[in-house]
């Protein structure tokens, strides 16, 4: 952080040398970390919504057992009580569930694009604050 602030005020003290307001803020637009940071938390939030909105992942189930032998497979061919099962469940939500999911991840991709606007805007504060005081 205290490496932006050198970099903003070095760059703002070049405006005898032909750097310009708007130059200042692309490259605080471009190299700031929390800007960086808060962006990438927007676009992954952004994601979030078509991911809960869909059902959840099937479950496959194989069990056996054997009577009489620790073995594995063991017992099969001599043994009523062994037997092999596969089963597949799949979890329905109650109807409902998934939209509301959705549109709750909606709400909070949103509010991570307002302090992405936010993080920006300071940055952006920070930078014609201090284009003036040099100026």
């Amino acid at each position: 952080m205290i490496r932006f602030f050198i970099a903003i005020f070095l760059a703002c003290s070049l405006p005898a040398f032909g750097t310009s307001l708007s130059e200042l803020l692309e490259e605080a637009a471009n190299n700031n970390p929390d800007i960086a940071a808060a962006m990438q938390a927007w676009r992954a939030a952004e994601r979030v919504p078509s991911q809960v909105a869909t059902l959840p992942d099937p479950q496959v189930t194989f069990q056996q057992q054997s009577v009489g032998s620790p073995r594995p497979f063991a017992g099969y061919t001599n043994s009523d009580f062994a037997y092999l099962g596969f089963g597949i469940s799949q979890d329905i939500p109650y109807p409902g569930k998934l939209t509301l999911r959705s549109e709750a991840a909606q709400k909070d991709a949103d509010m991570t694009r307002d302090r992405y606007e936010a993080a920006r805007r300071s940055a952006f504060l920070q930078v014609k604050e201090s284009y003036i005081k040099i100026a």
